[in-house]
């Protein structure tokens, strides 16, 4: 397990940087004691002439635990505003909830004497038409975040909350929150006009993260039936707009620059529309190295990749750890990157599966496996409780979610210009999304679709995980090795010691 990750440094910087933000939520002591751990290693490794790319990946480890002592300081001064009354602009840039007494959005302050511009709030105010980008003036007296909520809210940089009073409205917007806001209400207002409630409710939450009218009864169905990864905008949905854009730019012109830029304007396209949430931007980054790689003609390692944009974005953000769907998407991620992967690469060097279906069958098993194990503790700890159905769920919806996804932006696009082609297109689209609810509400109601776990069991769902982890790099290395002695005794068949010796 070491030579893995010394092979893939910033990998290796990305679990100390998780360490280093989990001890600054903790408290001082941890943070300090980590620190001096840390500070001791990258001495070690200079001492010792480790390589250059392992003692910078471990230097940027240093450069994210200042970064960590730097955010709790403002921490500590944003919170000592609470319990005092405050006047301010504030921008709205995320509608979260919209029920019959009370409306809730997030906010950050564009003008207030006593917080600093930028300072993200949880705001919660009566029912009122406010749209994304919108500046309005209030008053409120913050006040910390809960405790239940204050992990995932760190998550979000968000360490207030307000109820607000006497608002009015400035007239001024911001313009890039206001274009997201338009094409937002085209979506929703499109999908729900050209398909059934639910399947539009779904297509929201595919196409830009939009869960806010999912029933009680389907997000427990979701959550039972393994499924809600595929409710988060994340790896999985920015690859298939990645995959539409480059294969678009290749057409058009045949040249790597141009699908790299395609990659990134995807990338820009699907992180402004979300919201720019933990998930989306964990994969966003990773795709950006992927196509600076590209521009500069290096080679791609996806592990390393991810690894860099984790190492990355907990440097600029250091407990965007504690967010939850930040947790899920880079998990799943290496689960598939370090699992899945090279198992699909053994059986198809060693061509074990001679049918192309079952072929693609056995790969999407062990795609759905590889990410659940890694989410394992997250679902145990977070959730308390783990699905039983996730995989033959998984496995009967990835399919269906990826034709979903090309079919509807295909449909929204043509219904800017073509209104009465797009609702032919709209027919298949609220057929497959129908298909994807009935599967999930059958395998998510079943008695059986999960199994509830404490939140102590976590700790030996991460145990179990490295065990596991270990005993597949132990099976690889060890075939690694059978490999290199069939080539020797090759060698030495064809051409005796001398060629060896070549």
């Amino acid at each position: 397990m070491k030579e893995y990750f010394f092979k893939r440094p910033m990998l290796l910087s990305a679990v100390c940087c998780v360490v280093i933000s989990i001890a600054g939520y903790c408290g001082k002591i941890p943070l300090l004691c980590t620190g001096v751990l840390l500070a001791l290693a990258v001495g070690v490794m200079v001492l010792t002439k480790a390589g250059g790319r392992l003692i910078f990946a471990m230097l940027l480890t240093l450069v994210m635990l200042i970064s960590t002592v730097i955010t709790r300081g403002k921490i500590a001064a944003i919170e000592s505003v609470s319990n005092r009354s405050v006047t301010a602009d504030l921008t709205i840039y995320e509608i979260t909830y919209e029920g019959s007494d009370y409306y809730s959005a997030k906010a950050y302050v564009t003008d207030a004497e006593a917080l600093e511009n930028g300072t993200k709030i949880r705001v919660f105010y009566p029912p009122l038409d406010l749209r994304v980008g919108e500046i309005l003036n209030a008053e409120f007296k913050p006040k910390t975040v809960p405790d239940d909520y204050k992990a995932s809210s760190c998550g979000e940089e968000i360490y207030l909350t307000a109820n607000l009073k006497n608002i009015k409205r400035t007239g001024k917007s911001n313009f890039v929150l206001k274009s997201v806001g338009k094409v937002r209400r085209y979506i929703k207002r499109t999908l729900y006009r050209n398909l059934g409630y639910e399947e539009a409710a779904t297509l929201c939450a595919l196409t830009f993260g939009d869960r806010s009218r999912f029933s009680d009864e389907f997000y427990r169905s979701v959550r039972s039936a393994g499924a809600a990864h595929v409710m988060v905008v994340s790896g999985m949905h920015l690859s298939i707009l990645v995959l539409i854009f480059s294969r678009i730019g290749r057409k058009l012109v045949n040249d790597t620059l141009i699908t790299a830029f395609a990659m990134l304007a995807a990338v820009f396209l699907l992180c402004t529309l979300c919201g720019f949430t933990m998930s989306i931007i964990r994969a966003g980054v990773t795709y950006v190295i992927a196509a600076t790689a590209i521009i500069i003609k290096r080679r791609d390692n996806p592990a390393n990749n991810l690894g860099a944009a984790v190492t990355l974005i907990l440097i600029c953000s250091p407990f965007a750890v504690l967010s939850v769907a930040f947790e899920l998407s880079v998990l799943s991620t290496f689960g598939i990157l370090a699992i899945a992967l090279p198992a699909v690469r053994y059986i198809t060097a060693n061509k074990m599966i001679e049918s192309e279906f079952t072929a693609s069958v056995i790969f999407a098993v062990l795609v759905t496996l590889g990410a659940t194990l890694m989410t394992l503790p997250v679902a145990v700890f977070v959730f308390g409780e783990v699905s039983t159905v996730g995989v033959i769920t998984n496995l009967l919806i990835t399919y269906a979610v990826t034709l979903l996804l090309w079919l509807a932006v295909c449909g929204l696009g043509v219904n800017l210009i073509f209104p009465a082609l797009a609702r032919l297109i709209f027919i298949p689209v609220n057929l497959i999304a129908k298909y994807v609810n009935s599967v999930i509400y059958f395998f998510g109601s079943l008695k059986f679709s999960v199994v509830p776990l404490k939140p102590q069991f976590a700790g030996g769902a991460v145990i179990a995980v490295i065990v596991i982890f270990w005993i597949f790099l132990a099976c690889k290395n060890r075939n690694d090795m059978l490999k290199s002695g069939i080539m020797r005794r090759k060698i030495e068949w064809e051409g005796g010691k001398r060629l060896r010796w070549r």
